[in-house]
This record gives C-alpha cells, structure tokens and sequence, in this order.
C-alpha cells in the first residue's frame, strides 16, 4: 500500500501550487478524482451527516464525529492525494482499507492534526492491519473544522 501525506511550510505558494500542478498531469490519466466539487455523490457517512457538506470546491467536516466514506470503489493497494486544511486544536484524518459501519473505522488511518491534545500526530498509523476497504475522512469532534479538496486515487498493482 501507498499512502503519502506531504506537508510542507513553502512561502511562495505560487511554486508550491505549481510544483503539485506538474506532479499531477503527469499521472492526470491514471488517477481517478473522486470528489466533483460540488456535491457528495459516491460519499457515505458512516454516522451524522449533518456533519459533511460540500462547499467551495471543498469537502467540509463540522460537527460530530463521522467518517465520510467514498462508495464508488474499494481498494487493496492505492495512491491516495488529499489536501487537507484544519482549524486551530482540529483534529482529523483519512483512512484507507477501511470498513464501513459505525464508531471509528477499522482500516488503515493517516492523522491529520495539528494543535489537538491527542497523542496520535499527523502522519501517524496506529491501525495498519486491513488489506482491503474504502477511504474515508475524518471529523473528529465538534469544535473541529476540516476541508478537503482536490481528492484523488489510483489503484496499483494487479487489480488497477
């Protein structure tokens, strides 16, 4: 499995946005975007669906708890890109191999925090176990407000 979370303090947004810019065309034709910008169709909550909207091109969590799945297609191994903005004491994440059904997935997760009191930090995977599942997003608590765009996947190896 391929999961990579990228964060990097870059002053110059406009190099930063184009770098990903390059990155991306090259594997334009390979990845499959798996948000339209404008509505949830092929997302699941997993509980409270109040707490999920699509605003701006983005993909907003605000509210309790829940796990915003996307439908369309489980994956064993992926590449999976995300950009992610969290308020101050937010605390999210974004899971891959994951099953769907109540409470915290089970699946394989990437934290996304960044002043929270939780111990689990950005980057971290404190349940890598599953082999296949769907990804998921993460909003963790109320209080917490998290965006996601630009959200896209590609299968790798046998069952691409």
């Amino acid at each position: 499995m391929a999961l990579r979370v990228t964060i990097r303090n870059t002053p110059d947004k406009m190099s930063a946005m184009k770098r990903i810019q390059a990155a991306l065309s090259v594997r334009a034709a390979i990845l499959i975007a798996m948000f339209d910008g404008a509505t949830l169709t092929g997302w699941q909550a997993n509980e409270h669906p109040e707490s999920w909207k699509a605003v701006a091109g983005s993909i907003v969590g605000d509210g309790p708890a829940s796990h915003l799945f996307w439908m369309a297609r489980e994956c064993e191994d992926c590449e999976f890109h995300a950009e992610v903005k969290l308020n101050h004491s937010g605390n999210s994440g974004m899971y891959v191999r994951a099953a769907m059904g109540p409470g915290f997935p089970k699946g394989c997760a990437a934290q996304v925090e960044n002043t929270s009191p939780d111990p689990e930090k950005t980057g971290s995977d404190p349940n890598n176990r599953y082999a296949k599942g769907y990804v998921a997003l993460q909003q963790h608590n109320p209080g917490g407000f998290v965006q996601f765009r630009n959200l896209l996947m590609r299968p790798i190896g046998a069952g691409e």
